[in-house]
């Protein structure tokens, strides 16, 4: 990969973050001018991008990577960690069924990077409930 793509996908990354890991399937961007355009096609051919009807996005190989280069917030673990204590306190409900709801939007946003990392998964059109995926499952009880 050339040392451009690398800066590239680097600075896609730290966008990514800023704007709060949405779900990357509808994070999109627009290169600005044809060397940039060059370098998103190249991207592309490694699968770090696909086209989308607004430009280019994330692949789920790209997502991956930008996930693997930040780390989880500390807000989105301590999200987790009072998940993982309403679990409990409710008696280890059948995870695919049990829904939490975010207190306010600094939590909702929280509930949204966990939703991109795989953790969580909406429950409604609103996105007012979320549960827990089978692996925000296994990541809450292996620290149980």
């Amino acid at each position: 990969m050339t040392d451009n793509a690398q800066d590239t996908l680097r600075e896609l990354g730290e966008k990514f973050a800023e704007a709060g890991f949405p779900p990357y399937q509808g994070w999109s961007f627009s290169p600005k001018g044809e060397e940039a355009a060059l370098v998103c096609r190249e991207l592309a051919a490694h699968g770090y991008l696909e086209r989308d009807p607004r430009g280019w996005r994330l692949s789920a190989t790209g997502a991956a990577h930008v996930l693997s280069e930040h780390p989880m917030t500390t807000g989105a673990q301590e999200a987790l960690a009072r998940m993982r204590d309403a679990y409990v306190e409710h008696g280890y409900p059948n995870h695919r069924t049990w829904n939490q709801s975010p207190a306010n939007k600094e939590e909702r946003a929280l509930f949204m990077e966990l939703w991109t990392r795989g953790f969580l998964q909406p429950r409604d059109i609103g996105h007012t409930r979320w549960g827990l995926t089978d692996a925000g499952h296994q990541a809450i009880m292996r620290t149980i």
